[in-house]
């Protein structure tokens, strides 16, 4: 467990340079203490995993993160994201992430975000953001769509069987056909 994701970068600042796996919590992705820009690629890195489990606005240091990973084989992620004008869909992931893992052979996750649904163009379907999942080849994946308030939306995808110990909002969803084995 690390305090901040500045921490998390230091750790992979190039030192270790025969790194091949790094499991990491971070406490809070949103606290930078300093600006780290360390770019370098990280070639012999093959499997990473990253969970945070508190909310968090800075998504975008995430993909710049994984972008650096070009080996990868073996990804987990689990993130709770907040301040954003867009659901992080399928899409989004293959977008900002996938596209980037020629090498990956399991990616194992959970990326929920919480989003005011006043910034929403359109209503959230959970058919549709299911559909953005088995479009990249997500199909061992489901959606779940709560609506927290009368203000707030919160839209969860993640991997099939769910590997995590924790689950985030429960709202008011149905969860037919999912077993979760981990979560207490």
């Amino acid at each position: 467990m690390v305090q901040t994701f500045d921490d998390c970068l230091y750790l992979l600042d190039g030192r270790l340079k025969q790194l091949t796996s790094f499991n990491v919590n971070v406490y809070s992705i949103d606290s930078f203490s300093t600006i780290v820009q360390n770019t370098d690629m990280l070639p012999n890195l093959k499997c990473f995993s990253l969970k945070s489990f508190f909310k968090f606005q800075q998504y975008e240091q995430i993909p710049s993160l994984i972008r650096r990973m070009p080996y990868l084989e073996h990804l987990t992620l689990y993130l709770c994201i907040k301040g954003q004008n867009r659901i992080i869909d399928g899409t989004c992931v293959q977008d900002d992430i996938l596209v980037y893992m020629p090498q990956l052979h399991s990616f194992t996750f959970y990326i929920s975000t919480y989003i005011d649904s006043g910034d929403l163009r359109h209503n959230i379907s959970r058919q549709h953001i299911q559909q953005t999942l088995i479009d990249i080849g997500q199909q061992n994946a489901t959606t779940i769509v709560n609506r927290l308030s009368r203000s707030v939306v919160e839209c969860s995808i993640f991997s099939l069987p769910f590997a995590f110990d924790y689950f985030g909002s429960l709202g008011s969803s149905t969860f037919s056909n999912i077993i979760f084995n981990y979560v207490t």
